[in-house]
């Protein structure tokens, strides 16, 4: 239950920089979908559910700040992990082909949602990719270090 609500505040957090302060400094394609990201780093470190909730979550998040109907954000970006999920199981499960399909995923959501063009939905892909597998390296060695209590805080 913990991990839920930090992740809704993480995701609130992450929407509203996302979609207020980092779209004013910079230009939309450079910017990386921080729901995708996490939720991508998630499913990179075998954390089905915490996916799948990231993007449920984010998704929901986004729908309230966006004036849309409700709850397509949401569909769309679990269909999206769980699309990736099953491709995940289904083929190979190699590094570089998790981030192909995380960059195509990517691609579909920001053409379909953002409708720029199409390069800029693929680098919007690429970076958010990029971004993820870095994530998911600061998960894996961040979380091994919390599991072996390594980060221990007393009161």
């Amino acid at each position: 239950m913990r991990k839920y609500i930090l992740l809704i505040i993480l995701n609130i957090i992450v929407v509203l920089l996302q979609s207020s302060f980092l779209g004013e400094l910079f230009d939309y394609s450079y910017i990386p979908d921080f729901v995708l990201v996490f939720s991508f780093a998630f499913l990179l470190d075998d954390q089905k559910e915490l996916a799948l909730g990231n993007a449920f979550i984010g998704g929901i998040v986004l729908d309230l700040l966006n004036l849309k109907v409700f709850g397509v954000y949401a569909s769309v970006l679990v269909v999206l992990i769980g699309l990736v999920y099953v491709l995940q199981k289904l083929l190979v499960k190699t590094l570089f082909f998790q981030s192909v399909m995380f960059v195509l995923a990517v691609t579909i959501f920001r053409w379909l949602f953002l409708q720029g063009s199409f390069k800029q939905a693929l680098i919007g892909g690429v970076v958010t990719s990029l971004v993820s597998v870095f994530l998911y390296f600061v998960i894996k060695k961040v979380g091994n270090r919390f599991l072996n209590g390594s980060y221990r805080v007393f009161l």
